[in-house]
């Protein structure tokens, strides 16, 4: 009997390997079709740092593009009283990000949708905060100007838009954050 239950054992843990696998396989082949970014946490001091220049208020709507864990989301809902709305085409991270949500009660203040942000209109947004690439942030661009209303602020850590001027960049922490407003 002990024996059975110890290779079923073996079985299942290969099996949850083998999913894990799979799913891990199937999102960085859709992360490179849409042009995605890796989901790389930003360190704690970082997401910091980005919420404080975001000027948040309390009751605006922050987006985070590429939300992962929802980390950025967390801190803007929990200190400066905002909402939040986190897009984020990884299966893992979305997951993980749902999860932290959860575990912290924030299911009313934080929305995380799986999606490519692409397909997602960015109008609705106060603030928003994002750490791709340079290459994606500008193909992002045109999106932006043309769903945005003005006034709405941008952070994108370490990458800059490569054609809009930043409002200001701040290098206090290990990545440089720039700030643009729209």
């Amino acid at each position: 009997m002990i024996i059975e239950t110890t290779i079923l054992i073996i079985i299942l843990i290969g099996s949850v390997a083998a999913l894990i696998w799979l799913i891990s396989n199937f999102t960085s082949a859709l992360q490179s079709a849409t042009g995605g970014a890796y989901f790389v946490p930003l360190e704690e001091e970082v997401s910091n740092q980005m919420m404080e220049l975001a000027d948040i208020k309390p009751g605006e709507m922050v987006y985070d593009l590429g939300c992962g864990d929802a980390r950025n989301l967390i801190t803007a809902v929990m200190r400066y009283g905002a909402q939040g709305y986190g897009i984020e085409v990884a299966i893992l991270p979305y997951f993980r990000g749902r999860q932290q949500v959860k575990l912290l009660g924030l299911e009313d203040k934080i929305t995380i949708r799986q999606d490519n942000f692409f397909n997602v209109n960015l109008g609705g947004a106060d603030v928003i905060v994002l750490n791709l690439s340079t290459k994606l942030n500008n193909k992002l661009l045109a999106k932006i100007k043309a769903e945005c209303k003005p006034g709405t602020r941008i952070l994108s850590a370490r990458f800059p838009f490569s054609h809009l001027e930043p409002e200001m960049v701040d290098n206090s922490t290990i990545y440089p954050i720039f700030r643009y407003l729209i």
